[in-house]
């Protein structure tokens, strides 16, 4: 199973959008960044498990929601959420969710490596800019990332 974890802020959204728009909260999602999500289901039929914190606030289907809210199309393709560790270290809940779900293949999106930091490789981590958020560019490499995996199993 190809699975995206899938952090929201810098990913999903920018700094210019998240300083004008940050009264809007939990508004903060940019329909042009879905619609790049929405593409990489397309391309890889990956599912998505959420790492962001906003799972911190929001349970599994209001995350949906919110994405639904500017036009994703991949419900369906939204299998979970990492757990919340003792330590709040993304690093450890994508580690756990890995170990106790089968996931055979994976990338991360998200916006800061440090929170990665000893987990995956060059071709299970795709780090966006946090001032542009995912590109189309970002996208393909997401492809190349899951086709890498394979290739190397």
């Amino acid at each position: 199973m190809r699975t995206i974890f899938l952090d929201f802020d810098g990913v999903l959204n920018n700094g210019k959008f998240l300083m004008l728009n940050m009264y809007n909260f939990p508004d903060l999602i940019m329909r042009e960044k879905v619609e790049i999500l929405d593409y990489i289901i397309d391309k890889t039929n990956a599912n998505i498990v959420f790492s962001t914190s906003w799972r911190e606030k929001f349970h599994w289907h209001e995350l949906v929601a919110i994405l639904e809210k500017v036009g994703f199309k991949h419900r369906d393709k939204c299998v979970g959420v990492t757990p919340i560790a003792f330590n709040n270290e993304r690093s450890t809940e994508i580690r756990q969710y890995i170990a106790e779900n089968s996931i055979d293949y994976y990338v991360i999106l998200d916006d800061n490596g440090e929170e990665l930091l000893g987990l995956g490789n060059e071709n299970q981590k795709l780090l966006t800019n946090p001032d542009k958020g995912i590109t189309m560019i970002d996208a393909e490499k997401v492809a190349q990332m899951f086709e890498r995996q394979m290739i190397q199993e």
